[in-house]
Order: structure tokens, then C-alpha cells, then sequence
């Protein structure tokens, strides 16, 4: 039903833009013949182009199951890209948490020196 829904709505557009072409009272003659065949060609190379085949394709009942496939190898693909994406973000929490804790010693050791170093200097 999309299909048809689509193919309704681009000869929709192709049908509007033939009208205004030709009801426009002041385009010229030549001008009107020039725009009709642009609006023809761009819909013949819409039609024999992917979204055609596309179409095609659904209003045959053909495409559907190959899209179906591949549109559940993408998923699968982003689903493993994005456990690797995670996996790497926990890695990088966990080296923020080790180099936090590396500088909050750095820092609690230059503020409270330890007492064992005092008496060595006497």
C-alpha cells in the first residue's frame, strides 16, 4: 500500500506541476513546451531510477522480503557496533576513575607529607 501511495503521490506533483506549467497565462509558448518536457524527463528518470524500481519492486510484492533482510542485517550490524561503542565507553570510565584516584593520592601525599620523611631529614 505504500508503494501505491507513493506512485499516487508523485503523478499528484507531476500532474500540479503540468498545470501550473500550462495554466500560467504568462509563460510563453516555448517556455511551457521547455518546462513540460524538464517536469517529463525528471519523472521518467524518477520512475527508471532506484525509487521506481523501488516501487516496482513493492507493487509486485518482491521487494519486501529482501528489504525486510536486509533492513535486519543493518540492525544487527548497529547492535554490535553500538556494544562495541559501550564496551569502549566503560573502558574509558574506567580509566577516568584510575587516573582520578592516581591524582587525588598525588594530591593528599604534597598535603600531608608523611612523618617518616621528617625525622629521616634531622
Amino acid at each position: 500500500m505504500k508503494a501505491i501511495s507513493a506512485l499516487i503521490a508523485i503523478l499528484t506533483t507531476f500532474l500540479i506541476g503540468l498545470g501550473i506549467v500550462f495554466g500560467a497565462p504568462d509563460i510563453d509558448d516555448r517556455v511551457r513546451v521547455v518546462l513540460g518536457l524538464g517536469i517529463s524527463a525528471a519523472l521518467a528518470l524518477l520512475v527508471r531510477g532506484p525509487i521506481g524500481r523501488a516501487i516496482g519492486d513493492q507493487l509486485h510484492g518482491g521487494g519486501s522480503g529482501q528489504l525486510e533482510s536486509r533492513l535486519v542485517g543493518q540492525l544487527e550490524e548497529f547492535g554490535a557496533e553500538l556494544q562495541g561503542v559501550r564496551d569502549e565507553l566503560l573502558q574509558l570510565n574506567e580509566r577516568l576513575d584510575f587516573t582520578e584516584r592516581l591524582l587525588t593520592r598525588q594530591e593528599e601525599q604534597r598535603s600531608n607529607p608523611p612523618a617518616l620523611r621528617e625525622g629521616r631529614h634531622r
